[in-house]
């Protein structure tokens, strides 16, 4: 109920929210990032999926242009480090690794190491308004490279035609510990409605991918992603798997689902980032459609 409450005033008021949120979670860090004097923050990566990563970006850049601090990411560790690449895997698909919003010398440098500290901004930039995340891409140059965005456009142009496009992003593998399961009949019996329509399937977990093509023959499209036959994710089986390779798919994945005329999710952090590249995009949470109809 109380969730409820927050969405349906977050649709009538997200600024308020957003700057009620701001206060939430920008006051669980330590004081020193409270200090008002301008400093440089470098922050460091963490074991966790990308947009997980993506968001704790998202939330120290905010913070840092709204305290007039600079920001630089040094991210030499995680899971999507290759030795053969650059030692910083952020530069693997965005152009830009630092963020200056005070030409003024700073005074003071923090390392953001803590692990706490690093999930308090993720879950700062997650829940930005998506409107305003769009700004903060745009305008902070947090936009995927030259490389990305040719593999993206190719596909889009050459897949997608004049079809009538309908995202589904299904996070399978370990989800099931953080969310509740939607069944694989529930997805599919949604997309009766959509007679006409194309999917775009989105996922971890190889065994839903199969599914659908079976139950809609000819209509399914997806990329060629790494994913997962077991219940192991794919960030977390980098033994098997190319690791920059891993994160290039869900960026990639991210970005088409972004350009479908209509997105239909499970709850996850991939799919939600897809608004924040496409804030006009209608989204269906079949997460909560499903737990609404048990």
């Amino acid at each position: 109920m109380t969730r409820l409450l927050v969405d349906t005033v977050e649709k009538i008021f997200p600024r308020v929210v957003y700057k009620f949120r701001q206060y939430i979670y920008i006051n669980e860090l330590p004081p020193r990032y409270k200090n008002k004097s301008p400093a440089t923050f470098v922050m460091k990566d963490r074991p966790a999926g990308f947009f997980s990563i993506f968001f704790q970006v998202m939330g120290a850049v905010d913070f840092c242009r709204l305290n007039h601090h600079n920001l630089v990411l040094d991210f030499g560790a995680g899971p999507y480090v290759e030795s053969s690449r650059d030692k910083n895997w952020w530069n693997y698909y965005f152009n830009v690794d630092s963020f200056i919003f005070n030409n003024d010398m700073p005074g003071q440098m923090h390392q953001i190491e803590s692990v706490y500290d690093q999930h308090c901004f993720a879950e700062y930039g997650k829940n930005l308004p998506n409107k305003i995340a769009k700004s903060i891409i745009s305008e902070s140059g947090i936009v995927p490279n030259d490389h990305i965005g040719r593999i993206v456009s190719s596909f889009v142009d050459s897949r997608f035609l004049n079809n009538h496009i309908v995202g589904i992003h299904y996070r399978g593998t370990d989800k099931s510990s953080e969310a509740v399961r939607v069944p694989y009949e529930y997805v599919s019996n949604m997309l009766s409605k959509y007679r006409d329509s194309y999917f775009f399937v989105a996922t971890d977990e190889v065994q839903f991918l199969e599914f659908m093509h079976e139950r809609h023959v000819g209509r399914v499209l997806q990329y060629d992603s790494l994913r997962s036959y077991n219940s192991t994710p794919v960030h977390l089986c980098s033994s098997d798997f190319d690791k920059s390779k891993i994160g290039e798919d869900a960026l990639v994945d991210c970005l088409i689902l972004s350009r479908c005329h209509i997105l239909l999710r499970t709850e996850s952090n991939l799919s939600r980032a897809s608004s924040f590249f496409n804030p006009q995009l209608k989204v269906v949470d079949i997460t909560k459609e499903y737990i609404a109809s048990c």
